[in-house]
């Protein structure tokens, strides 16, 4: 029973199905084994690297290309993490952290954040509640030192990528029948700002707010509360409001905060600091509004966002769980995988979308 279990959960994730990933795993690990002997520490040079880290240089001339990767296409690098394509298996990539700009790829400084955008990456690929629009991630290196992964199609490179992106988000179509994208990335921002701060905001607003909660460190909660009260401080001296409780407010920080200048936000709710980002606004009560900048564009644009089954709203939670910037959704930041003959929309790389401020 305990091998069939194994055999299952190896098929779900395409485990051991990859000749030429089992190729690579062997070498992989006998070059670390090389190169921990090489830089052990001897009595006449002790300080030779104890731990080795393996990885991938930027200029290509790493061993690990050199002796494992032979049969691997490259594909391209990017800030911690160059990619290959499995010879064998055209819908899987594999991702291999980067340790140096120059040099064989053997460093004893550990690659910290390259492990960490492969672990993260890893709990994207295989946790349901993020997996619907993360490519899914398969076999994974004890030390994250590699991963493999769903090959995504980038919509820049997509041969249709209007009726694409329309069969997937209906109704943003524009006058001359292809995908508004603008307003796409306008629409998925608003209703991300709308749940957070529980009133349609501009992208200016949120960005006050988000700067302000992030500085005071108060929180976006205690940037609304601190917000409403410094403009209810213009029309009245600096009370504590019935809402707020005794220990929430501070007049050395009110005197403070009446200081910092943003943009209005007329009708913002008075909130503790206790209070917890999301609740002013319930995604059902989003999901049937429409932001009002939308009122000049077309009627049926503005019906699909009403729908609350529109996969738009699907990913305005996928963002605020994992907190990632909207603005770069473009069309080379977005794609699709193939699954059973369907498309499946994904975020590529959601770990670069992560707001790390």
């Amino acid at each position: 029973m305990k091998l069939l279990f194994e055999n299952w959960r190896k098929y779900l994730l395409k485990e051991d199905i990859s000749p030429a990933i089992d190729e690579f795993k062997q070498c992989y690990e006998e070059l670390k084994k090389q190169a921990e002997v090489a830089h052990r520490p001897t009595p006449t040079q002790p300080m030779i690297i104890e731990t080795p880290y393996v990885g991938c240089t930027y200029n290509g001339e790493d061993i690990l290309r050199a002796k494992c990767l032979k049969s691997f296409r490259y594909l391209g690098t990017g800030s911690f993490r160059s990619v290959f394509a499995v010879p064998d298996n055209p819908d899987i990539v594999l991702k291999v952290i980067n340790v140096d700009n120059h040099g064989n790829g053997i460093v004893k400084r550990e690659p910290k954040t390259a492990i960490q955008s492969n672990k993260e990456e890893t709990q994207f690929g295989r946790e349901p509640k993020f997996i619907e629009f993360s490519p899914k991630v398969y076999e994974v290196a004890e030390d994250y030192f590699w991963i493999t992964a769903q090959r995504v199609i980038p919509m820049a490179n997509a041969p249709d990528k209007d009726r694409v992106m329309l069969n997937f988000f209906p109704g943003f179509e524009n006058h001359w029948g292809g995908f508004e994208w603008f307003v796409w990335t306008k629409a998925l921002n608003s209703y991300v700002n709308y749940i957070k701060y529980g009133k349609w905001v501009t992208r200016h607003e949120a960005k006050a707010l988000d700067i302000y909660a992030r500085e005071s460190d108060v929180g976006v909660a205690g940037a609304i509360k601190r917000r409403a009260d410094q403009e209810r401080d213009l029309m009245r001296g600096r009370t504590r409001p019935a809402d707020v409780p005794p220990e929430d407010f501070d007049p050395a920080e009110e005197e403070l905060a009446s200081k910092q200048t943003f943009t209005s936000l007329k009708g913002l709710p008075r909130r503790s600091k206790s209070f917890k980002a999301g609740g002013l606004v319930s995604k059902a009560e989003a999901e049937h509004e429409t932001p009002p900048w939308m009122e000049g564009h077309p009627k049926k644009m503005q019906e699909a966002v009403k729908d609350p089954n529109h996969l738009i709203h699907r990913l305005v939670n996928f963002v605020l769980e994992k907190d990632l910037t909207t603005w770069d959704f473009k069309s080379a930041n977005v794609g699709y995988v193939i699954e059973g003959g369907e498309n499946r929309f994904v975020v590529l790389d959601p770990v670069a979308r992560m707001d790390k401020n």
